[in-house]
């Protein structure tokens, strides 16, 4: 487990020295390699999970809401490091909308989904702590 949260760490130091220089050398929606299913392109998420529009103060309170619904199986050994997994997702997503009011996504999937590392930590930390919480539940 000392090795997920060091992959964990150190996928999310790198996300934001992606997200900051891909923010200052991309072009907005212009691929890079025009590669199919995976190229990189440049977007601003102002919304949340696929660009869905939501007032800031509702993003920035569900995203307290998650936090608190999850930060409960940190003290659980099994799934601490899927929590600690999506909490490094969940601040380099915050950071990145207090600092310039979106999040900087870059890594195109197929032809219209853009992600960023961030986003792939939620969802693994997710993931793992669901699987936790049915491998417990057994």
């Amino acid at each position: 487990m000392r090795t997920l949260y060091f992959v964990s760490a150190l996928a999310g130091a790198i996300d934001v020295v992606l997200k900051y220089h891909y923010a200052k050398t991309l072009t907005p929606h212009v691929r890079v390699f025009d590669t199919y299913p995976f190229d990189l392109t440049l977007h601003f998420n102002e919304g949340i999970a696929f660009n869905i529009p939501v007032p800031l103060l509702l993003t920035v309170l569900a995203s307290v809401a998650i936090v608190i619904l999850i930060l409960p199986s940190l003290t659980k050994p099994g799934a601490s490091a899927y929590t600690f997994t999506a909490l490094v997702g969940i601040l380099g997503n915050a950071f990145d909308r207090a600092w310039d009011g979106a999040v900087t996504d870059y890594l195109l999937f197929f032809t219209g989904s853009v992600f960023n590392i961030s986003d792939i930590l939620i969802l693994l930390g997710i993931i793992g702590i669901l699987m936790y919480a049915e491998y417990v539940k057994d």
